[in-house]
């Protein structure tokens, strides 16, 4: 077993990290949503012009992108329950319940993070097939 000390460096480093995949799965957003809206007003102008490549192009550009940015909400995804699965146990070994215990019993427990970004980059990607198809 690991001394007192080495566990509460370890709870420390989990933590450290479980803030920084959390704090960066909104910011990848942030960045997610500004590209999209690039590509988007690339699309929109590329039409407007009837260059058709280029418009098909930029659906191409926009799809791949949402479905890599998608890809990496997945793995954070992963790394975050991970964490949250070792904080539980270092947690419970060192008698503390800061992450293990913050459950909250709320009306809308079902919704969880990995669903909601899920349900946008879903729509995001049907948005960009919907236009293939239509034009």
């Amino acid at each position: 077993m690991f001394s007192q000390d080495q566990q509460q460096a370890e709870y420390s480093e989990l933590c450290s990290a479980f803030r920084h995949y959390s704090g960066l799965r909104f910011a990848v957003l942030a960045v997610f949503f500004g590209l999209l809206g690039g590509a988007v007003q690339a699309n929109v102008s590329a039409a407007q012009a009837n260059q058709f490549f280029m418009a098909i192009a930029t659906k191409a550009i926009g799809l791949l992108m949402t479905l890599a940015f998608w890809f990496f909400e997945y793995r954070v995804s992963s790394y975050i329950l991970y964490l949250e699965e070792q904080l539980a146990r270092v947690e419970k070994s060192l008698g503390y319940i800061i992450y293990s215990g913050r459950r909250s019993k709320s009306r809308l427990l079902f919704i969880k993070t990995p669903m909601i970004t899920t349900v946008i980059y879903g729509l995001v990607t049907f948005f960009w097939l919907f236009s293939f198809f239509a034009t």
